[in-house]
């Protein structure tokens, strides 16, 4: 089992710098998951409105981490601008990150 991060934000997952930054980390050994938030490109449903359901579905996606089996229940976010935004209410809205998951 290894640790994980999350990178969440409003532009294209697949596409750009995001991808690059996820190899970083990769190639250190963590697992790396990059997600559009709600509404956007590949993220599959619902409308994008700035800011409202970062905390919600952050929170989501990092307890959804910290359950698979190939996590060690550590994660970790990364990001700048808007994506430093989601980050920090993905943990904000996580509760205690320290707990068993």
């Amino acid at each position: 089992m290894r640790s994980a991060c999350v990178a969440r934000g409003v532009r294209h997952a697949r596409r750009g710098a995001w991808a690059g930054q996820a190899l970083v980390f990769a190639e250190r050994g963590y697992h790396c998951l990059v997600q559009d938030t709600r509404g956007r490109f590949g993220s599959g449903t619902g409308e994008f409105f700035p800011i409202a359901h970062e905390r919600e579905d952050g929170a989501l996606t990092v307890r959804w981490l910290r359950r698979q089996p190939w996590c060690d229940g550590r994660v970790g976010t990364f990001g700048i601008s808007y994506m430093g935004l989601c980050a920090l209410a993905a943990v904000g809205g996580a509760g205690k990150l320290g707990d068993p998951p």
